[in-house]
Formats: structure tokens, sequence, C-alpha cells
């Protein structure tokens, strides 16, 4: 009880943080609940329960001596079944909600005043949080209590719901991807709670299958996660999905790219045309200065320090500034 009741006060406001609808309704029901009646009987349970045990642990402790070379590996499952049990049954309520107000897009009931998309947006970051204690704890409960059935089951609905919060968190990030578009920090994100799901899936088989190697798994899947995150140049990503997508021609969204970023963007930038841009002529300039400054930076790029990025990035300039 005590565990549930300090993962419940770090999970709690986060899931009431991430979700408005889950706080509106949860705060409607908590309206009717007395909260100083129950934390008499509370502390009334929890004091006799220790005086009993206390009591019963002493008598125990006098009448049988303690072996030697004893050593205690693991808990009672009984205790991880109570805080799991609690936890799962408010990730349930919650998930539910994220499945009706979230995914099936009901909008009745929203908060008064709130838009979809803003509700839709809130909350990616505790959602995450979350998802990373729900890891931690599944992990725990796996290695120290006896292994269970109930637990597992209970520990299996928990990692359902966590594959549930990291879909709502990455459908949360998608939508604000479609009004602010991408950025390296937000491909980073969404390549993160990919890499989660697949540990968690780990995680899972693990749980019944003891002879499932989690630790090579985890290393494994990270490493060739990593690999297909670096070869993927997220920059380039990113420019190429914001120029598709772009409704009006900002030069700032250019510059952005032209300073803020890696030189993976050159050879995307070398495709654009200015047409249409405000600050034509400045941003023309920019664009001519940024390719110069590449082809001067990276010309001894294929013998001394031979690097893919810049080897493309030097190509492309050489290119534009043949064409001017």
């Amino acid at each position: 009880m005590a565990s549930a009741a300090g993962l419940l006060c770090i999970i709690l406001p986060l899931l009431l943080k991430s979700d408005m609808m889950f706080s509106k309704i949860f705060g409607q029901i908590l309206q009717y609940i007395n909260f100083g009646t129950i934390f008499g009987i509370a502390v009334t349970f929890i004091a006799g329960t220790m005086l009993c045990y206390a009591f019963f642990a002493a008598l125990c402790k006098y009448n049988l001596p303690k072996e030697k070379g004893r050593q205690m590996k693991y808990y009672h499952p009984l205790t991880g079944i109570t805080f799991t049990g609690i936890i799962s049954v408010i990730y349930v309520a919650y998930c539910l909600i994220q499945i009706i107000y979230l995914f099936g897009r009901f909008q009745v009931g929203l908060p008064h005043g709130m838009a979809y998309a803003e509700y839709a947006r809130g909350g990616f970051w505790e959602l995450l949080f979350v998802s990373i204690i729900n890891f931690i704890m599944v992990l725990l409960c796996m290695y120290l209590f006896y292994e269970n059935m109930a637990l597992k089951v209970i520990l299996t609905v928990i990692s359902g719901c966590t594959f549930i919060m990291l879909l709502s968190a990455a459908y949360r990030m998608i939508l604000y991807v479609g009004v602010y578009y991408l950025t390296f920090l937000r491909i980073l994100v969404l390549w993160f709670l990919v890499l989660l799901a697949f540990i968690m899936s780990g995680v899972i088989v693990s749980m019944y299958k003891k002879s499932f190697p989690l630790s090579k798994y985890i290393i494994v899947t990270e490493s060739v996660m990593y690999i297909l995150f670096a070869f993927s140049r997220p920059d380039a990503i990113a420019i190429r999905y914001n120029l598709e997508h772009a409704q009006t021609k900002k030069a700032e969204d250019l510059r952005y790219f032209l300073y803020s970023c890696s030189l993976d963007c050159a050879p995307e930038i070398a495709k654009v045309e200015l047409n249409g841009y405000d600050d034509y002529e400045r941003l023309r300039e920019e664009i001519y200065n940024y390719f110069d400054d590449i082809s001067k930076d990276c010309d001894d790029v294929f013998l001394r320090k031979a690097n893919y990025s810049e080897i493309c990035a030097k190509l492309a300039a050489d290119k534009y500034l043949r064409r001017k």
C-alpha cells in the first residue's frame, strides 16, 4: 500500500496534467470522496497492522532461531500484486479516456473553451515520463518478487496501458508536428517512443519466457535503432517535410535550416526555388554565402577527413555555385 501511494504521488499528477478530460472526470469523482475520513481510517489501519505485525514478528523471532546461511532473494508477490493492482486500475481508466476522447476524437464533454487540437497536443512529456516509470516498475517487479501468475497478469495490463500511453504521446506529437512542422528534436522524441515500444515488447516476452535474453535484446535493439537514426539524416527529413507541407513561403523558416541545423540540409536547400519567398534578394544572398562557406570549409573533405554529410554538402554547394 505504501509503495502504491508513493508511486501514485508521482504518477497521478503527471496523468492529471497530461489529459484535461482525465483531470475533469477524476475531479468530478473526487468531489464525492471524504478524504478526512479516509485518512483517519488509513492511519488507524496502518497503526493497527504495524502493531500486530511487530507483536507476532517478535514472538516468532523469540521462538524460532534464525537459520544461518539463509538468504532471501525474492519478496512475496502479494506486495507487488497490491500496489501494481491499484496502479493498473488508474491506468485502465486513463487509457479508456484516451481511446474515447483522443483516438476516437469524441469532442462532446471537453472542458469549456478548449479546442480539440489544444486538448490533443497537451501532456506529451508527462506521458513519456510515466511510460519510463512503468518500464522501470515492471522490471523491478519481475526481479524482486517470486513468480506469480496474478502478478504477471497485472504487469501485462500495465505494459499494455504503457503501449497505449506511448501511442497517445506519439499521436499528440504528430498532431503538434502537423501545426508546427518537424525539427531534429521532434524526430528524436518520436524515435525514442518507437525504441521504448520495442523494449517494452521484449520485457513482456521475458515475463513469460525466462530464457529470453532481455539484456542482450535491449542492447542490440538500442544499437540498431541508433544506427538507423544516425544514417536517416534527421535534419534532411525535417527540411524535406517542412518544404513539402509549408502553406506559405517564409524566409525565417528557411533561415532556421541555414543557421541552426547540420550540413544534411544543404542538398535540400540547393533544390529550393526562392520565387515567392519574402525578403527574396537578401535570402538569395544568404544562401549563396551559405554554400560558398561550405565549399571553402569542406575543400579537403575527400582526403583527410571523409564524412558522408560533408561530402554531400560539398557536392551540392559546388553545383549550386556553378549554376549561379
